[in-house]
């Protein structure tokens, strides 16, 4: 998770995975109640918006807090971390 931004009113950040771990990923959204229509597929990395106020529960049920979005980028496409 990375890429912590202040829109709407909150903070948000993204909550992306690995090639390969995009199930992972759902169930961990869903667990959050996150709805699967709100999963970016199209995006330059595939991601979900998560409300700042989410943010801690999501590193509770696996979610890996990164640095940056470059490092998030690095991490969901395999790079040097």
């Amino acid at each position: 998770m990375g890429g912590v931004a202040r829109r709407y009113g909150d903070r948000w950040c993204h909550m992306a995975a690995a090639p390969g771990h995009e199930a992972e990923l759902h169930e961990l959204a869903a667990r959050l109640g996150i709805a699967r229509r709100h999963f970016q597929s199209t995006a330059r990395v595939p991601h979900y918006d998560v409300r700042g106020s989410q943010f801690a529960r999501a590193v509770e049920l696996g979610a890996r807090p990164v640095d940056s979005a470059r490092d998030l980028i690095r991490a969901c496409r395999g790079g040097p971390r």
